[in-house]
């Protein structure tokens, strides 16, 4: 049983992490390194027990509730999906003014309305 929870934990900690365009390094760094790269692999891989701390920290550091992590998450989309996901937020995070991303976001608004043939696609990323 224990080996379900620390398999579901550990794949949304991977999920999760994919998501929001975090390596392991990246992950492992914004714990301050209160875990190694080896150990964070272990998570994931759910083949060691995670303690409920540590999926505190997790949590935090993905900027998501611990509840995420435990629960199943019904990915509506593949897993390149997520990658690509997390290649464009690592390259709007790169960008270093305000100015710069809010000509990213208003780029994408324009461009998902585009692609969907939906004015009202992108209704809830109003300013």
């Amino acid at each position: 049983m224990s080996e379900d929870i620390n398999k579901i934990i550990g794949g949304n900690i991977k999920a999760v992490r994919l998501a929001t365009g975090l390596t392991q390094t990246d992950l492992v760094q914004k714990l301050k390194r209160k875990i190694t790269q080896q150990m964070m692999l272990k998570y994931e891989q759910g083949s060691v027990n995670i303690p409920a701390s540590v999926v505190a920290d997790i949590a935090r550091a993905l900027d998501c509730q611990p509840s995420t992590l435990f629960g199943k998450i019904h990915l509506s989309r593949n897993l390149e999906a997520f990658k690509r996901e997390g290649k464009l937020l690592k390259a709007f995070r790169s960008i270093p003014t305000a100015e710069g991303q809010i000509t990213v976001i208003n780029t994408a608004k324009a461009l998902a309305q585009l692609y969907s043939g939906d004015d009202n696609v992108t209704a809830d990323l109003a300013d």
